[in-house]
């Protein structure tokens, strides 16, 4: 009897155990495939073992992981979320956290609650994929006051995997940046006001200045002077006439004598005996010889021709004209006394 149970329950022990290894053995492919390495800025492993951050740390991705697959079911690989993920599901790979250099390495990965309702699509049955993690630590980064929970001043999350996410500035440089960029701000507003201000004064002066500018005067010519007026005739001329008048006086026995000129004087070239107060004083009386009939006719005609020949010179030639015409009245009036 105790053979025969022997030669039962052995197989079944034998299965037993081969099945566990082999669950055993799949679940360490899937930790190995689907761990996530973070590191914290400035921070040490003594430090984070002495202020028990770990188990802190498990807390608040714990919680943040079933408010991220609450939200995100097909993510993670869930058709409901029956059990809530705790800090005992979150666990970390041997041999972490690392220090290196001044910063610190930690591994580690999430495991499935128990009798957690899985989708029968998901390729993973113990552990969440390596990428729904990475997920849920940067929205632990981003959206958590993760820090003040942990404990420290300076567990800043910069690297999840390989991705870097930053330096955060510390509390010194934010110190002095804020009141400098205020500054600079109210600096640049105070110069850009200014600048409108002044823009429109000179605006205000450019159309002042053309409302009140003289206007432009017209072209200025140059004035040209006239030339003097002179009633003296060229010496050519002046020899010509003479010539004229001498002959016009030959064979009478008698001399051209002074007649008015344009002022009210006497001129030289006139034979008439002005009735004046100096004439009368001045002049000598002389005889005046008798013109034959045929004389006469031939000096009106001479005088007609003249007369003609005057009228058609220019305006200096009209100027002797009127010496002439004196000289005709003076002959005029030597011909009346004649006759009388």
């Amino acid at each position: 009897m105790t053979e025969t149970k022997m030669r039962v329950f052995l197989p079944v022990l034998i299965l037993l155990v081969v099945t566990t290894l082999c669950v055993q053995g799949d679940n360490t492919t899937e930790i190995a495939e689907n761990k996530v390495e973070i590191k914290f800025y400035r921070l040490q492993v003594s430090e984070w073992d002495s202020g028990l951050m770990e188990s802190k740390f498990h807390a608040l991705l714990a919680s943040e992981t079933n408010t991220y697959c609450g939200n995100n079911l097909a993510a993670c690989g869930l058709v409901g979320l029956q059990s809530e993920f705790k800090d005992s599901h979150i666990g970390k790979v041997d041999n972490s956290p690392l220090n290196d250099d001044k910063d610190m390495l930690y591994e580690f990965y999430i495991i499935y609650p128990e009798n957690s309702n899985k989708s029968s699509s998901s390729a993973l049955t113990y552990v969440l994929s390596a990428s729904v993690v990475k997920s849920i630590v940067l929205q632990l980064r981003t959206n958590t006051d993760y820090i003040s929970s942990l404990g420290c001043d300076k567990c800043y999350i910069t690297y999840i995997g390989s991705d870097f996410y930053g330096i955060p500035p510390s509390s010194l440089e934010n110190k002095i940046i804020i009141p400098l960029a205020f500054v600079v701000l109210l600096i640049v507003i105070i110069i850009a006001v200014s600048l409108t201000l002044w823009d429109k004064r000179r605006e205000k002066e450019a159309r002042f200045q053309k409302m009140h500018k003289p206007k432009p005067k017209g072209p200025q010519y140059p004035i040209k002077q006239a030339p003097p007026k002179t009633t003296e005739l060229p010496d050519e001329k002046v020899q010509e006439k003479k010539a004229r008048k001498e002959k016009m006086y030959e064979g009478s026995g008698t001399t051209p004598k002074k007649a008015f000129d344009r002022t009210g004087g006497a001129s030289n070239d006139s034979g008439l005996d002005v009735d004046t107060l100096d004439s009368r004083t001045n002049s000598k009386p002389y005889a005046l010889q008798p013109l034959t009939q045929g004389d006469q006719e031939t000096e009106r005609k001479k005088r007609k021709k003249e007369k003609k020949k005057r009228s058609k010179k220019s305006k200096v030639d009209g100027a002797e004209n009127q010496g002439y015409m004196a000289e005709d009245e003076g002959f005029e009036k030597v011909e009346m006394k004649t006759e009388l």
